[in-house]
């Protein structure tokens, strides 16, 4: 990485140290890295900025990708692992039970309706654990470590899979549940937690929905024509973060 800049460097190091941000928090982390080391700052080449990083650390297995908040439509930016399509790439930070237990837990909520599981229904999960056993309390603790390292994300004690998880294990999703997943119409990301045609089984996460139709006379299913089963108003509301 000799010729990356130290604007460069501190960037990857900020990104290190909070492994995933938020669009704003990402050019906000930007414009810093440029001021310390007094270079002029141009927002529009963020995307530039970004690119060169990720040349030079591709080769480590390392990429910085960008992802969307399924709830609230957010753009958000996740230094990721690459090394391979499977959970093993978080073997650094997790047991081989741990990694067990976080398997069905994914699968629960891939293979779920609407991309959720209560907390209760993942600890039950524990009593199908056959060749790594963990207990419910270690199970419980668990799930707060994955929601603190945001890979889950926990509300009212329903859980689903956070930004981060969606980017990094964007790969095995598409290989373990390729017959699973639906892809999103508009933003061609996988969608767990959002809108579906009643005819066809199209999806749309709710802010591309609410972005979609906002100015439509009709709502009308992308994919095949027919009425579509929701109102604008029960999508999320869409970010003008990039």
């Amino acid at each position: 990485m000799s010729d990356l800049g130290d604007e460069h460097r501190l960037f990857l190091q900020g990104f290190m140290w909070k492994k995933i941000c938020r669009a704003g928090e990402v050019m906000k982390l930007y414009k810093d890295c440029l001021r310390r080391a007094q270079k002029n700052c141009d927002a529009s080449e963020l995307s530039l900025f970004v690119n060169k990083i990720n040349s030079h650390i591709r080769p480590m297995h390392m990429e910085i990708r960008k992802g969307i908040e399924e709830d609230t439509g957010i753009n958000c930016y996740a230094l990721v692992n690459m090394t391979n399509s499977s959970l093993s790439c978080l073997s650094s930070d997790y047991s081989i039970s741990e990694l067990e237990f976080f398997k069905k837990i994914v699968e629960m909520i891939v293979l779920s309706d609407d991309g959720v599981a209560s907390s209760v229904s993942l600890l039950n999960l524990t009593d199908d654990m056959v060749d790594h056993k963990i207990s419910k309390k270690e199970a419980e603790d668990l799930i707060e470590r994955l929601v603190a390292d945001k890979f889950l994300s926990k509300n009212d004690g329903i859980i689903s899979l956070s930004v981060r998880s969606m980017i990094e294990l964007d790969p095995y999703f598409r290989e373990v549940y390729e017959e699973n997943i639906k892809i999103c119409l508009m933003c061609k990301q996988i969608v767990l937690q959002g809108q579906i045609c009643a005819d066809c089984d199209a999806k749309l996460h709710s802010h591309c929905a609410t972005r979609y139709f906002r100015n439509k006379n009709e709502l009308k299913c992308l994919n095949c024509g027919s009425q579509w089963p929701y109102n604008i108003s029960q999508g999320a509301s869409t970010s003008t973060q990039k």
